[in-house]
């Protein structure tokens, strides 16, 4: 016989073991009892667990629906040769546990099998085979008051006084809280199928604190093509056997900002703005852990980030945005084991992105605490850009005749890459070194009679030279030459020499003599856009 749990069953005995209005029924004679052992030092998973269960059989009364509720962080490894385990029938392969029921008084030997789910809201199912008889059981992911395992039978046979299993390749706890967390029986009976008897057993877990905990982060950001929307990952991976953490908080970096349009996303309705992705060592790759959502939601006020996951996980995990300090925290954590979590902003109202970038150097910070309450280890991560504009360069300069007295100044100035071209540029020259404002004249001329007459302004700027751009206006402002080209250029090579570079008596004989070996010259290069960016160039004289 092979029996399986339906939700609504399981949802029945957990709300009549809370309801305290249920009476209780003068016939029921199973009185469950429970002691669990093993091995359950945290640095020993996988290990171990074992489960003694006697139900108690005066009046010949037995259980009918029995729910072994697990503490948070008491895991069973679903990897275990998932492909052989994806049927319905055990196979043994899939053996995961062994032991005995006690049947009419005799203990019969038993073994548990991990098999395919009933249900598509459950995670896996379990086959239990001792003698001629099976009992299935749904093992479900509950998500309040906490978020645990339950493995539910539904309608075993008659005759059933007690089971003892022990559990094999069992993840335990990485809290190790000072009162142990507990494991609940939850049953009903045969004969009194109204009435929920429960018991519970501690299972005192140790050595938290010597678990490993170094998580790491990762942390890229992509520039629209058009516009300052950006696509943001954070990564953070953990190695196995590592304590799960209890919290995170991600403190964003000054190059980020939200988007003014996320404002309408402030409501309990909230919008998708991203994707979420994990890989646990305990649940197969890919399924629901492969396909979560982000969600920006809450008020103006308290704005929150949304984690959800799909059936049969279900879990959703609520973080707090804190806009004065640029902080998103993801708090509580269920005690889960993550070798990967991957959050993806990608989206926004209005198909704009979440947040805008600078595209300004920085650096992500994420803060972690593991889940036995140690201190927070905080780790920081260098923002890897892709689609920024680079920042223009000036290159091949050269300073000549310094010594002659005559001052021959050159270097090329390009656009950064992805970025606007030149617009224009202004150069300080170093001490000894200055500009002449006589060098720059206008012309004018004006051709045409009364009335008709067409005047054009010619600039001349001696001394100054472009190759592979031309300038419409040049001028000397508190000791430096502005020059603005008359078309934007992706790059221009600049020649400056007498009369427009002057040269002091002083620096020509200092330079004669190797006084001065080197002088800078510093450029500042405008973009299209008006970003304006210094430069220096250190130069041999």
């Amino acid at each position: 016989m092979s029996l399986r749990l339906t939700r609504p069953v399981l949802s029945g005995l957990l709300a009549a073991l809370a309801a305290a209005a249920l009476p209780a029924v003068a016939s029921a004679s199973i009185s469950p009892a429970l002691t669990v052992g093993g091995d359950t030092a945290a640095g020993k998973s996988p290990a171990g667990v074992t489960f003694d269960i006697n139900f108690g059989d005066a009046g010949g009364d037995s259980p009918k629906d029995v729910t072994i509720v697990f503490p948070p962080g008491l895991l069973a490894d679903h990897t275990v040769n998932r492909g052989a385990c994806a049927t319905a029938a055990p196979v043994a392969a899939c053996k995961i546990g062994a032991g005995t029921a006690t049947v009419g008084g005799k203990p019969i030997p038993l073994s548990a099998y991990l098999v395919a789910p009933a249900s598509a809201a459950d995670i896996a199912g379990l086959d239990v085979v001792y003698g001629s008889q099976s009992a299935t059981a749904a093992i479900s992911l509950r998500k309040a008051p906490d978020v645990g395992l339950n493995t539910t039978f539904t309608n075993l046979a008659p005759g059933l006084g007690a089971l003892n299993i022990e559990f094999t390749n069992m993840r335990l706890p990485s809290s190790c809280p000072a009162a142990p967390a507990n494991v609940t029986i939850v049953a009903d009976s045969q004969a009194a199928p109204a009435t929920i008897t429960k018991a519970t057993a501690p299972l005192t877990v140790t050595g938290c604190k010597s678990l490993a905990y170094a998580p790491k982060l990762t942390a890229s950001i992509t520039r629209d093509a058009k516009g300052s929307g950006a696509t943001i990952v954070t990564t953070v991976t953990q190695a196995v056997g590592e304590s799960a953490s209890k919290s995170i908080e991600f403190d964003l970096p000054r190059s980020l900002a939200a988007n003014p349009a996320d404002f309408a996303c402030l409501t309990a309705a909230g919008c998708t703005v991203g994707t979420v992705s994990a890989v646990s060592p305990l649940i197969p790759a890919g399924g629901p852990l492969a396909a979560g959502k982000l969600a920006l939601g809450g008020s103006l006020t308290a704005p929150t980030v949304t984690l959800s996951f799909p059936a049969p996980l279900g879990i959703t995990i609520v973080g707090a945005i804190n806009p004065v300090s640029g902080s998103v925290t993801l708090a509580p954590l269920p005690d889960l084991p993550l070798t990967s979590l991957v959050l993806t902003f990608n989206g926004g109202p209005g198909g704009e992105k979440a947040f805008n970038t600078t595209c300004a150097p920085g650096k992500f910070v994420g803060k972690f605490a593991p889940q036995d309450g140690a201190a927070t280890d905080n780790v920081s991560a260098a923002i890897r850009y892709t689609g920024c504009a680079g920042a223009p360069t000036a290159k091949s300069g050269s300073l000549t005749g310094l010594a002659a007295g005559r001052p021959k100044l050159r270097f090329k100035l390009a656009a950064g890459r992805n970025a606007p071209p030149l617009a224009s540029l202004s150069v300080g020259l170093p001490s000894g070194l200055g500009f002449d404002a006589k060098a720059i004249s206008r012309s004018r001329r004006c051709t045409g009679t009364a009335g008709k007459r067409t005047c054009t302004t010619t600039l001349r700027v001696n001394g100054l030279a472009a190759s592979g751009a031309t300038f419409s206006a040049a001028r000397i402002a508190r000791g430096r030459l502005v020059v603005t080209l008359r078309k934007p250029a992706k790059s221009a090579t600049f020649t400056l020499a007498a009369p427009l570079l002057s040269e002091a008596a002083a620096l020509a004989a200092k330079v004669e003599h190797n006084k001065v070996k080197t002088l800078t010259v510093s450029v500042k290069a405008t973009d299209a856009k008006h970003a304006t960016s210094p430069l220096s160039l250190k130069l041999k004289v």
